[in-house]
């Protein structure tokens, strides 16, 4: 998220020089089980990073019982706004806040304490475009979303009338990915919540959970659960279009990634087809200008981020380590696949942000199996390159605890 008009200079963890310039930070998680830190590495002036530090996030990691890397299931574990960052404590059931110092973006402050999560293995984390509120979701045994606003004194704040159920049935931790919760993203009007819960294919599609969102903060009692259009089942990562709020890409595992029309799918009369037991109050089939499209050679899309600059989505797809650039009308809401870049073998990339920096876009994607996060500068459409591979074990510091299989999120402030 953008922070306007910072300049700073500081040392790293492993050199005092101080740098000639910096634009921001670029954070992750380690998700560790004995202490949960935010890792925070210096985006410099031309995008590319540089060492930090890490920060306590005042809980401990948690994930899935495979050994195997993705351990939430999720994107948005973590997430950043104007001078805060909220993050998530997923083996602690709580939440927590952050600012940021103004003179040195990877210098955190924790504000307050963390709060309950008010459910079981918080995964990701939405903040609303105008009041700021956040909203979280929890993906275990008790899996709902909640809402909070973020107090400068108190930290964060529970919103009455916002804990509101899911009703899958999971375990603490979950076991996936089919039948487990993803994502929660407020639409860019602010007008609704949105989650996204994976299915069990090929019988049990997945769905987006759709609540309304009051003026007060309050969410709707219940949701309205929109079945993936046909070919997807496992709706993962989204995403809004900047020209249409009720527009949402969601990558999916199952075939590539599908355009989701709220509005023309929730006019619809209960006509959905989903058998995962959940507390949705209706049941609708992706329609409108739904559409959903296969991604060749995918092995499982699962996260993706949006560039200003390009007006692309950037689909990260860990199985063959490939970054998918694709495009979608803003006047028919048909989705192209534009062009697909290598990230470098063994990587197995996760979560990812773009940053503005001096008018230019940079996509970073975190690869924890080479102890990595990937930096690919967004010349213009179509025209993607990778610039670094940076070690983020050089803002390790302390006694942050370094698993790379729990290592998870991405987000970003900067100039």
């Amino acid at each position: 998220m953008k922070l306007f008009a910072i300049k700073f200079t500081m040392a790293s963890a492993a050199a005092v020089a101080p740098l000639a310039s910096a634009a921001g930070a670029a954070y992750f998680l380690t998700n560790s089980d004995k202490a949960n830190h935010i890792v925070a590495s210096v985006i410099g002036d031309d995008g590319k990073l540089s060492a930090g530090t890490a920060t306590f996030a005042g809980g401990v990691g948690s994930g899935h019982t495979d050994a195997g890397f993705d351990a939430l299931f999720a994107q948005g574990p973590l997430l950043a706004k104007g001078s805060n960052v909220f993050a998530v404590n997923p083996g602690s059931n709580t939440i927590a806040m952050f600012t940021m110092d103004a003179a040195d973006p990877t210098k955190l402050t924790m504000v307050g304490q963390p709060v309950s999560s008010q459910g079981e293995f918080p995964q990701s984390i939405a903040i609303h475009p105008t009041s700021g509120n956040i909203c979280v979701l929890n993906g275990g045994k008790v899996n709902n979303v909640a809402c909070f606003t973020p107090d400068p004194e108190q930290g964060l704040v529970a919103i009455a009338g916002t804990l509101r159920e899911i009703g899958i049935t999971q375990s603490t931790p979950p076991m996936g990915p089919p039948n487990t919760v993803t994502q929660v993203m407020f639409t860019l009007d602010g007008k609704r919540l949105v989650a996204s819960v994976k299915g069990i294919p090929p019988a049990q599609p997945g769905f987006l959970a759709v609540w309304d969102v009051a003026a007060d903060g309050s969410l709707s009692t219940g949701y309205s659960a929109i079945t993936a259009p046909p070919g997807g089942a496992l709706p993962f990562s989204l995403s809004t279009l900047p020209h249409n709020p009720s527009v949402i890409v969601a990558t999916d595992p199952a075939i590539g990634f599908e355009v989701v029309d709220l509005n023309g799918s929730l006019r619809m009369a209960n006509n959905g087809t989903t058998a995962i037991p959940s507390a949705a109050v209706k049941h609708v089939m992706a329609s409108g200008v739904s559409s959903s499209m296969a991604v060749p050679g995918q092995g499982a899309i699962c996260w993706s981020a949006f560039s200003p600059l390009t007006g692309n989505f950037y689909l990260i797809d860990p199985g063959t380590n490939t970054v998918t650039e694709v495009t979608v009308n803003s006047a028919t809401y048909k989705p192209t696949m534009i062009k697909q870049y290598d990230s470098g073998a063994n990587g197995n990339i996760l979560d990812a942000e773009v940053a503005t920096v001096n008018g230019k876009d940079y996509l970073y994607i975190i690869a924890p199996n080479r102890t990595s996060i990937d930096v690919f500068s967004l010349r213009a459409y179509g025209l993607a390159q990778k610039i670094q591979s940076f070690d983020f074990t050089q803002s390790i510091t302390g006694d942050a605890d370094l698993v790379p299989t729990r290592v998870v999120g991405m987000t970003a402030i900067w100039a």
